[in-house]
Order: structure tokens, then sequence, then C-alpha cells
């Protein structure tokens, strides 16, 4: 039987404090990470994604104290990225409550790392960033860091062939922020055994059910949009087909 997919709802943290980010340039606070995240939790995502977005910018390490509060007050399993950039880190962070880490930086800074990680907590526990775009045909890889894009073939990549990470959080940097304007031609970008998280510029469910249709797409992000609107998140999951998505409800037998 295949599995469901799943809606993923992101907190960006900047500065100790939850803001929106529109193309990776901009941002508007938001408030307090803990209370956006218990509202997540209250609302029944399948999943809180929380970046802290200038850690590893400031060489700093990643908010552990930040992150046991949030996982003190919600049981949706929590996947953190943000200032990782060894195996203390990684552990660290798991052991404040994260059931999953989330990699940028220090796959194309050590690679030989991520391989470390894996065997440590297990590669279901991985997710690898990637902010792309698209130019001219083809797929690029944006450093945040030094805010240059560099042409990538996701298909020759080392870490394609060793599965050391479950699942891609795949970012479109360029129209995160913007409603409705996620390139969904990335995916064909990637190998069909890659499994995918879908995330920037996603707003309605005609575009999340679109991105469902992918074999590859196992959940879809959505960061800004949550705050505009009450009831959000709920109307999307009203509008999308109940055979795509993950049951909430745990049986027990």
């Amino acid at each position: 039987m295949a599995f469901k997919k799943r809606l993923v709802a992101s907190i960006l943290v900047k500065d100790g404090i939850a803001v929106q980010s529109f193309g990776y340039n901009e941002y508007l606070p938001l408030g307090n990470p803990v209370i956006l995240a218990e509202n997540l939790d209250r609302w029944g995502v399948d999943e809180i994604v929380i970046l802290s977005i200038d850690s590893t910018k400031k060489g700093i390490d990643p908010d552990l104290h930040l992150l046991s509060e949030i996982s003190k007050r919600v049981n949706t399993p929590i996947a953190y990225g943000g200032g990782i950039k060894n195996l203390k880190n990684v552990l660290d962070v798991i052991h404040s409550g994260a059931d999953r880490i989330i990699i940028d930086q220090l796959y194309f800074q050590n690679p030989s790392q991520i391989k470390m990680v894996s065997e440590s907590i297990g590669s279901q526990a991985v997710i690898l960033s990637m902010p792309c775009s698209i130019s001219n045909g083809k797929i690029s890889h944006y450093n945040y860091i030094s805010k240059k894009s560099e042409v990538v073939d996701f298909h020759s990549l080392p870490f394609m062939k060793e599965y050391i990470a479950s699942e891609f959080l795949l970012i479109d940097h360029l129209h995160e922020g913007k409603p409705n304007s996620f390139s969904e031609e990335m995916v064909k970008y990637f190998p069909n055994e890659i499994s995918l998280i879908c995330f920037g510029g996603i707003s309605n469910s005609q575009q999340v059910e679109r991105l469902f249709q992918n074999q590859n797409v196992v959940g879809v992000c959505i960061g800004n949009f949550l705050n505009y609107k009450e009831h959000y998140f709920q109307n999307i999951k009203l509008e999308l087909s109940s055979s795509l998505l993950r049951n909430p409800v745990f049986e027990s037998y």
C-alpha cells in the first residue's frame, strides 16, 4: 500500500523571533515561535519544520533552548535545521526534542560528516535542504551564505546513490513568500527514487494537489500563507482529496 502524502508547516526563526520570509531577502516579524508551534500542533499539521535561518550565517550553534521549549508543548513531529555543523550538534538537536534534522550547508562544506551523521542517527532522520531555482533549462543550488547559485546535476551527486538522507526539502528560494508560484517543473530534475518535500510559494490546495500527483513528492511544506487567514490549513485539508493525505488519527490495537 502506498504511503499517503504529508502536509508540513514551517516556522522560520531569525534572532529568536518567528518571521515571514520573502525570497531569502526580506523578513517580517510574526512573534513567539513557541506560540506559533502550539497553533500548528492544534491545527493538526503532519510535521513542523523549524529553520533557524541565521544560525549558520552567524556561526552559532542550534537554538537548543527554543527547540526544547517547543518540543515540550507539542505532540507533532519536529524537524529542525540551522547551525548544524557536526555530529555533536546533531545529537544535541535530537536530544532536545527534534525527531529529524535538516542539513544544507554541511553537505557542501563537509560531505563526509553527512555520512557519519546518517550512520549515527539513521538516514530516516536526515533531511537535506536544497534551495533551488531554474534558469535556461537547468537547475541550480542556491547558497544563502554566499548568495550565489551553482548548476547541479542531482542525478550524479554522491548522496543519490548512498541514501544518506530520507528526504529532500526542495525550496524554491526565488518564489518564497509569493502566492501560488512554486516552480513545479523543479521536481523533474530529481531522480524518482528521491523523496521530496516541496516548499516556497505554495499557497492553495490546487497547487498542492498537482504536486502530490508526482510520485516522489511525499510532502508539501507551507509557511507564510498559514499566517494570513484563520483556518487556512484546515481549509486546504478539506479541499484536498482524503485519499491523498495521511490520516492524523492513529488506531489503537
